[in-house]
């Protein structure tokens, strides 16, 4: 129940407090306490209200000199303009407050304002009804203004104030003038609840007879008679006289409060079985639940209540209902084993209840019987109990326990003797498998081994994983001694069971006996005749185990009972390697001394030299030289390869603690090359390594090898400068020249070093290898110039540092092209006035008779505007406007093919001759047609009889137009594809340059008529002059139109189901395989390996689709093409 706080502790915490800042109001408040009218008149005159409040309660001057009895200071405040009405935040007037002094003079200054008080309804306070006798207040409530149900911040009206205190008499004086009688305060509290917990059974009655409520609630869900069980009653009489009339007034038993308890458990919990009759005969609910499941029932079990049991068993409690963690009655007896007196009331309790219909098995949530409960908890006389009133010996709990697992968990051989003797299946297994013996075992419990064994159990079963009793003996817990886990052992080999069997993860009990570094079991099992080579499935085998553990008492027991030193797990690891790994100095002189091989490699062929080599080896940089120098003298092959082709020299190229030398010294090859042709030099070159690089060079290594792609070791350095640091890029270029490696040896692709540093752009580097002698001009037989490589890369600075260190801005390559004409193609005007301005010849011819004017306008998606501003440029530098191909086209012709208004206007203001233009081959009608996506004129040329094959300039059919075209819509396309075939057009007719429909049609990404093509017998394997089937199209990057992963993949499928050649080489020997593995096509790279596609195949660079991969650092292709 709720009480006020009185105003004296109130004004004592507020006022007297004291503040370490004097403020105005604190000021006041100083005076106030003090009874300073001086300074209390000053404050007045500067404007403070009399009616202030000075704390959070909302008293007032007024109030506190009414509590400390100063009347004087009182009728001092009043005069200047106090309220003795004004209410603080209890409702609590100054007037009303003068009532705790019961002083005659404190009523002599309360009289003249007690009328005017009473007569303000909302200021009426409670305590100044309880300063008045019952009579005095009956004439005061008939008032005509008086609002009887006024209330404060607490919610309480006068009657429930009346009804808490026991001012019955007020009450039902308050009653009688028509005070609301089930108005509630905020915690949902009626005048009838507080007169029940008040124990007031007078007023209980009054209420009750005026018409009160008994089954309204309070906030916690709590009614009267919830409230008359926890009352404040002088007796039980006055309690059970006030459940009696509630009950008679028809209060509801069933009714539960927000813990779900009902006045019955209310009863049962307070233990008052008068009221528990009660409320029983009143009809309360015998097997309502609590909240958390609770009946009656279980609740007097719990309490151990044997005399409430009975009660309710005999009036028809369910002894099956369970609470909400699934415990019914006959559990609870068991679990709540501390609440009974004895065993004998426990049994008598679970006797009654089997008696009154409970289950002897029922089960809990987790499948647990009593008698699971009763072994949990060794409980023997309940046990005992159980087993003789027939509860089930093979039940299972839901992770599969039986009543004789869990005894032998518990390690009782009482219990365990006992259900055995009852009938209980000494093989029954757990949820996964094990056995009571196997458990016994795995607990380290001798005599229940002994005890199983003696009852049948099986020594052979094993678990779900293949485990046997002796695999559980091998784990090692904090139970069972190590005389009691070697006994184990030894009966269970002498009983049979496999010493070496492997389970179905892997290990031997031996196996396990060294992971858990179980010493006794360990050494029973070789005594017992384990087999110390028989390896887990995975390959590891005992002496790999205990290199893992370094226990060096295991190793040496292993090895003098016959371990073999060179046996090697399934990643091809021998103990002499884990022992390299694990940087083991000791260990690996151990296994050296007992023969192991140095020459052993594991399954990507590294020796234990390359491990020691490795980075991913243990240890300090003096163990691993001395684990090398060990390695060494006990004749490790110095250069053999491991599947990389990389030798121990490629792995010393860190240079740890100067390894190198070691290697050199004992004479390893320094020039042996990896798989992919690189050396140690370019590997040091690569990775950064000056020291190596310069030990290397002082070696007198061969400075001119080059790698499978070509490269020599500049090109390595190169590529270190381009992705990690150019300033020690430069620093090796210096030593490497200064040493003599070759500056102008072309790769497979035909890039020099320089090629390289320009592609890097690093321009440093390019001035470096200018100043030392490189070809500024070099290229080879379809490569680019540098510079053309610089133009084609878009790099201005560059290419103007080349045109001034001399470059020829005229060089053509095989084709004729020259990098003026590559710029115009792009376009590029930036580069274009560069190379003009360095003496470029506008009008040098290709190999076709194209000047630079006809790269400009040819490009098939290149803006009006921007090919106009690029003509100006080159015609202002004095390009030919007239000049014709071997077609006899001038660019002019070629503008007005692709509808080049603002271009052709350009050229004709230029001097171009539009007769010449007009004089050219012809553009065929329907080629113009086609290029126009111009359908209904497609359809009417055809009828007329045009040749749907005929071919205009380089060698374009109509066919080829249908991909080409940019104002065509896939639609269109499919129909004008149709429409053409259907008139006779051959897809197999090439362009100038061997490029056939369809190939057009991949390389520009016109999915819709690929099949069309192939259904009118499209050739897939017709390639271009360059070798380039449409399968090579597709695994490279040079369709127009990017596609997704699966249209590539869907287009292939599409060329392989009409029979193209996987592995048909291009020009430069690749296969469709090695450009989608350089291309990082993952989805393509599947696709071909599935249908064939061998992995195996070199281009002319001597690479494979693999090689590729790498050179890109494509890591999942990589893992495709090496698991093939």
């Amino acid at each position: 129940m709720h009480r006020r706080p009185t105003l004296s502790v109130l004004l004592a915490f507020v006022l007297f407090a004291g503040c370490s800042t004097e403020t105005g109001l604190d000021a006041y408040i100083n005076a106030v306490k003090a009874d300073d009218r001086r300074a209390l008149s000053k404050h007045y005159e500067q404007g403070m209200a009399p009616d202030q409040p000075i704390d959070d309660s909302g008293n007032t001057a007024l109030h506190f000199a009414v509590s400390k009895a100063q009347w004087t200071l009182a009728d001092y405040l009043i005069q200047e303009g106090a309220s003795p009405y004004l209410l603080n935040a209890y409702g609590e007037s100054p007037v009303a407050l003068a009532r705790q002094h019961q002083t005659p003079a404190a009523r002599k200054w309360q009289a003249p304002y007690l009328k005017e008080s009473l007569d303000r309804a909302n200021e009426l306070s409670h305590s100044i009804i309880a300063g008045l006798s019952a009579d005095d207040l009956t004439p005061l409530l008939q008032a005509q203004d008086f609002y009887l149900d006024a209330t404060p911040r607490s919610g309480q009206t006068l009657l429930s104030w009346a009804a808490e205190f026991a001012f019955t008499d007020h009450a039902i004086a308050l009653i009688k003038a028509g005070a609301l009688l089930d108005k509630s305060d905020t915690q949902g509290l009626t005048p009838l609840m507080l007169a029940v917990h008040a124990g007031d059974s007078a007023l209980v009655d009054f209420l009750l007879k005026a018409g009160a409520d008994p089954a309204l609630a309070d906030t916690n869900r709590r009614t009267a008679l919830h409230h008359a069980i926890a009352c404040r009653c002088d007796n039980d009489a006055i309690q059970m006289q006030l459940i009696e009339r509630l009950l008679a007034a028809g209060a509801p038993t069933a009714a539960a409060d927000r813990d779900n308890a009902t006045p019955l458990m209310l009863s049962i919990a307070n233990r008052r079985p008068a009221l528990f009759d009660a409320l029983l005969a009143g009809g309360a609910a015998i097997n309502q639940p609590s909240r958390q499941g609770m009946t009656p029932l279980l609740f007097a079990v719990r309490q151990g209540n044997v005399d409430f049991v009975d009660r309710l068993l005999a009036a028809g409690a369910d002894p099956l209902l369970t609470d909400i963690d699934s415990f019914a009655a006959l559990h609870r007896v068991i679990i709540n084993q501390s609440a009974y007196s004895d065993d004998a009331a426990r049994i008598q309790v679970a006797e009654r209840l089997i008696e009154s219909g409970a289950a002897i098995d029922q089960v809990t949530d987790r499948d647990e019987t009593a008698l699971h409960l009763s072994l949990a908890q060794q409980d023997e006389a309940m046990i005992e109990w159980l087993i003789s009133a027939g509860a089930s010996l093979e039940s299972r709990t839901i992770d599969g326990r039986t009543p004789l697992t869990r005894a032998v968990r518990t390690g009782t051989i009482g219990l365990v003797e006992r259900l055995l003797a009852g009938g209980a299946d000494p093989n029954g297994t757990e949820a996964a498998g094990e056995t009571p013996l196997m458990l016994a075992a795995y607990e380290g419990y001798s005599d229940l081994v002994e005890t199983l064994l003696a009852a049948a159990a099986d020594p052979t079963m094993t678990s779900d994983q293949g485990s046997t009793a002796l695999h559980f003996a091998a784990f090692k817990n904090s139970r069972g001694s190590d005389a009691a886990r070697t006994e184990i052992v030894q009966r269970l080999v002498n009983a049979g069971t496999d010493i070496n069997a492997r389970n179905d993860i892997g290990p031997t009990p031996l196996i396990y006996s060294i992971d858990w570094q179980h010493a006794a079991v360990f050494n029973a099992l070789i005594a017992a005749g384990a087999d110390v080579n028989l390896a887990s499935r995975s390959g590891s085998t005992p002496l790999l185990r205990a290199l893992n553990t370094d226990n060096r008492e295991m190793i040496d027991r292993l090895l003098a009972a016959g371990a073999d030193p060179n046996l090697a797990d399934s990643k091809g690891h021998t103990p002499l390697i884990r022992a390299v790994l694990n940087a083991n100095e000791r260990m690996v002189e151990r296994l050296l001394s007992v023969g192991a091989n140095t020459d052993n490699q594991d399954r990507y062929g590294w020796s234990a030299l390359h491990h020691a080599l490795s980075d991913i080896a243990d240890g300090s940089d003096d163990e691993q030289t001395r684990i090398i120098q060990r390695l060494l003298a006990a004749g490790a092959p110095l250069n053999a390869p491991n599947n990389q082709g990389e030798t121990a020299v490629h792995f010393s190229v860190s240079d740890r603690n100067g390894l190198f030398s070691l290697l050199r010294d004992a004479g390893a090859d320094l020039n042996q090359a990896d798989n992919d042709g690189q050396t140690p030099l370019m590997s040091a070159a690569a990775n950064g390594n000056i020291r190596m690089l310069e030990q290397l060079i002082a070696a007198d290594v061969d400075l001119s090898r080059s790698d499978n792609q070509g490269d020599t070791v500049i090109r390595h350095a190169l590529s270190y400068g381009a992705w990690r640091s150019e300033a020690k890029a430069l620093e090796m270029l210096e030593r490497l020249i200064a040493a003599g490696a070759p500056l102008n040896t072309l790769n497979d692709i035909n890039r020099s070093p320089l090629h390289a540093a320009i592609s890097y752009e690093l321009t440093d580097a390019v001035k470096l290898l200018l100043a030392a002698g490189a070809d500024i001009d070099l290229a080879g037989e379809l490569g680019p110039t540098p510079l053309t490589q610089a133009v084609d890369t878009g790099l201005h600075d560059m290419a103007a540092h080349l045109l001034t260190a001399g470059a020829d801005p005229n060089r053509a390559n095989s084709q004729g092209r020259t990098a003026l004409m590559l710029a115009a193609s792009k376009p590029d005007p930036e580069m274009v006035r560069l190379l003009l301005e360095a003496g470029a010849d506008p009008n040098q011819r290709n190999a076709v008779g194209q000047a630079t004017l006809h790269y400009a306008v040819k490009h098939p998606t290149y803006r009006d505007a921007d090919v106009a501003a690029l003509v100006n440029i080159l015609l202002d530098a004095g390009a030919l406007p007239n000049l014709n191909d071997i077609a006899q086209r001038t660019p002019l012709a070629l503008a007005i093919d692709r509808d080049l208004s603002r271009t052709e206007r350009a050229l004709t203001r230029g001097g171009a001759d539009r007769k010449l233009a007009d004089g050219a081959v012809p553009t065929a009608p329907l080629l113009a047609a086609v290029n126009q996506a111009d359908l209904a004129l497609v359809k009417q040329l055809l009828n007329e009889g045009a040749n749907p094959s005929g071919a205009g300039p380089n060698g374009i059919r109509p066919l080829h137009n249908v991909s080409i075209s940019v104002v065509h819509d896939d639609d269109t396309r499919l129909l004008m594809a149709k429409h053409l075939l259907a008139a006779g057009a051959r897809p197999n007719l090439a362009n100038d340059h061997g490029e056939t429909s369809l190939f057009t049609a991949i390389q520009y990404g016109a999915l819709p008529i690929v099949e069309p093509l192939l259904e009118a017998g499209a050739d897939p394997n017709l390639a271009n002059n360059m070798g380039t089937t449409p399968l090579h199209i597709i695994a490279s990057n040079r369709i127009v139109r990017r596609l997704s992963p699966e249209q590539e993949t869907t287009l292939a499928q599409s060329l392989i189901d009409a029979g193209t050649y996987l592995d048909e080489p291009d020009s430069f020997a690749k296969t469709p395989l090695m450009y989608a593995a350089e291309n990082n096509k993952i989805a393509l790279v599947e696709a071909l390996l599935r249908h064939g596609a061998n992995p195996n195949l070199r281009a002319a660079n001597g690479w494979t689709a693999a090689s590729f991969a790498r050179r890109e650092r494509h890591q999942a292709v990589l893992e495709l093409l090496e698991g093939e």
